[in-house]
């Protein structure tokens, strides 16, 4: 699911450059008399590059030995590491149509943009609390495996 992670990431800092772009040549008049808005665009553009970014550190972790076909090797570690994975695949795409849709003036409950920053929050603790300790697991494998 790693490479998923890559493909994602470096998609979502794509499009983080573009709506970056997209928001410098369009909107400098409706941000002039107020800073809310200003703030508000800012913000959903930065959660898209929160979301990219948690996608390309999920990316560099090593891939699970845990074979998720074999049902007896599913541990709740597994279990933690695709829930997460999953969760983080997903949130740049909320976080987007967030960007899309929820940006209007005076418009300050944003229901997408914190379903969004959820997703990556749950996602990334899923994901260290999968992989806490499995260093150990896999040393202590790789000496009785010898």
């Amino acid at each position: 699911m790693y490479r998923a992670h890559i493909i994602i990431g470096v998609t979502f800092v794509i499009i983080f450059l573009g709506t970056g772009v997209w928001m410098r040549m369009n909107f400098p008049d409706a941000w002039r008399n107020d800073e809310g808005l200003h703030m508000m665009f800012r913000a959903g553009h930065i959660y898209i590059l929160f979301s990219a970014l948690l996608n390309l550190m999920a990316a560099i972790r090593r891939p699970s030995s845990v074979s998720l076909v074999e049902p007896r090797r599913w541990t709740w570690r597994a279990a933690a590491l695709r829930l997460g994975s999953c969760l983080l695949l997903i949130a740049p795409a909320v976080l987007l149509a967030a960007f899309v849709s929820e940006l209007a003036p005076h418009a300050f409950d944003r229901p997408l943009s914190r379903l969004g920053v959820i997703m990556g929050a749950v996602g990334a603790l899923l994901i260290a609390l999968g992989s806490a300790g499995r260093s150990t697991d896999r040393a202590s494998e790789d000496r009785t495996a010898r």
